[in-house]
């Protein structure tokens, strides 16, 4: 089984990421994981990106994704979360 690697995704500029022109892989994971929940699970969810997730659960997430680690945001059950995430 793989180590995770720390990695800071929050507070990083994209380009950092990304590259300038994406030649770094493209998106990075969080984007991709929070779109993809928010279009199974929060579509109908009223003022997605008005609340807030609980701030406990928010640092959880962003420190899970920052050291690298597979995250699953079905587990946390919150579309709000992933909104946050993608803001």
């Amino acid at each position: 089984m793989p180590i995770p690697v720390r990695s800071n995704i929050f507070g990083v500029p994209l380009e950092e990421l990304m590259g300038y022109d994406g030649e770094k892989g493209g998106l990075p994971r969080v984007v991709k994981d929070s779109v993809q929940y928010l279009r199974e699970n929060g579509l109908l969810e009223e003022g997605i990106f008005r609340r807030s997730p609980s701030s406990v659960m928010l640092k959880a997430a962003q420190d899970a994704y920052d050291r690298g680690n597979v995250v699953s945001l079905k587990t946390f059950g919150d579309p709000h979360l992933a909104a946050v995430l993608l803001k």
